[in-house]
């Protein structure tokens, strides 16, 4: 990808380096890469570097929530039955209406493997002010210990995502659910 990157940033600054014509289709470019190369030929402090740098750091940041996200609706939608069936039977006529929305819903759905962990605090700096360190659900923390929440296990939570939390249920986004899930 880094040799696709730099062949790209090469043959434009070969090409002249000649600003695309303002406010028309080639000014946005073809792709980001394109974009951001453009823009070194508007803005002086927009070395080319940079525009390689930020193109870079997208692509794998992107390829990597990307294929999270694809791996985990593909696991959703094949272990869903009605999903899937669905799915296969809109697949003849090219709509891709029903996917969207297993798309969406999997979405509300972190693609995130590890935890959210915090340094537990010695007692005067805790909320309760109870002992040294922290209690949780009767277990003893000590203070200076990393404790963390799952988050996938979090957003599972009943008492605050509805008692379908742990659901694949797609549905809701065909009823016109589009402002986001907390109607549901």
């Amino acid at each position: 990808m880094m040799q696709m990157i730099k062949e790209k940033t090469s043959r434009f600054f070969k090409s002249g380096k000649k600003p695309a014509p303002p406010n028309t289709d080639a000014e946005a470019g073809t792709d980001m890469l394109a974009d951001l190369l453009h823009m070194t030929t508007k803005k002086p402090e927009w070395k080319p570097h940079r525009a390689v740098g930020v193109a870079f750091i997208n692509f794998i940041a992107g390829h990597e929530t990307t294929t999270a996200i694809t791996t985990a609706a593909l696991a959703l939608i094949c272990t869903n039955p009605g999903a899937k069936a669905r799915i296969m039977a809109s697949a003849p006529d090219h709509d891709g209406t029903y996917t969207q929305t297993c798309i969406k819903e999997t979405l509300l759905r972190p693609a995130t493997s590890f935890s959210l962990s915090r340094i537990v605090p010695p007692a005067n700096a805790n909320a309760d002010g109870a002992g040294e360190g922290l209690r949780v659900h009767g277990y003893a923390i000590p203070a200076g210990t990393a404790a963390g929440v799952h988050v996938p296990i979090m957003h599972q939570n009943t008492e605050i995502f509805g008692l379908d939390a742990v659901v694949f249920r797609p549905e809701p986004w065909l009823e016109g659910w589009d402002e986001g899930p907390e109607s549901r």
